[in-house]
């Protein structure tokens, strides 16, 4: 398989914490590519993982619908998009990790919206740096500076979560190389400790950041 090397074309934002070196996105095609592309059609994107969430898919839509009927019913105003946010984050991170990373009736799923938000519209925003390389050096508009803050935040949040299943498959006695919870994290980390594919905590953590 061929593609378009972007691995020379990543802008400078995403050399942040050097995501461009574990990107799928921005990698070049080699090994490393291959693998993480194989990962991603076989565990993230696999039709049997699809089919399978079709009843966690049916619960956060029922879970919306009560929130909005609750709302109705003591005559308060729905907030739509934040609403819908926490719908498709809760759906994501259940397939993913699965747990809520948000509630409606919580500002956590607002606060992780806008580090969304920000993370995008740094990589969005035009940089001078990506024109003209030698700016890299100086970071003259900030942008690496501000997006290395955020991917931290979003790092330190995986790290937390990849550490507590870490300790929770050890504490378990019933801990097999086959997957205990069902999820996205827990097939990676079965990949990580026994499998022919090449990859680390690292990836898996770059992997969620993408």
């Amino acid at each position: 398989m061929t593609r378009p090397s972007l691995a020379g074309q990543s802008p400078d934002a995403a050399h942040a914490h050097d995501h461009h070196k574990v990107s799928i996105v921005w990698l070049p095609v080699s090994a490393q590519w291959r693998n993480l592309r194989k990962i991603c059609r076989e565990q993230l994107f696999a039709l049997q993982r699809l089919d399978a969430g079709q009843g966690l898919r049916q619960k956060k839509v029922q879970e919306l619908l009560d929130y909005v009927h609750e709302r109705c019913k003591k005559g308060q105003a729905v907030d739509i998009g934040r609403a819908a946010f926490t719908t498709s984050l809760n759906l994501l991170s259940n397939t993913i990790f699965s747990i809520d990373m948000a509630h409606y009736r919580s500002s956590s799923s607002q606060e992780f919206k806008e580090l969304v938000w920000a993370v995008l519209e740094q990589g969005g925003k035009p940089n001078l740096a990506d024109y003209f390389p030698f700016l890299k050096l100086i970071d003259l508009q900030g942008k690496r500076r501000k997006q290395k803050i955020l991917f931290g935040k979003l790092v330190s949040m995986f790290d937390k979560i990849v550490n507590q299943r870490l300790q929770s498959r050890a504490s378990s006695e019933t801990s097999t190389p086959l997957m205990i919870n069902n999820d996205v994290l827990e097939a990676l980390l079965n990949i990580c400790n026994g499998s022919d594919i090449k990859m680390n905590f690292k990836d898996i953590k770059h992997l969620f950041l993408t």
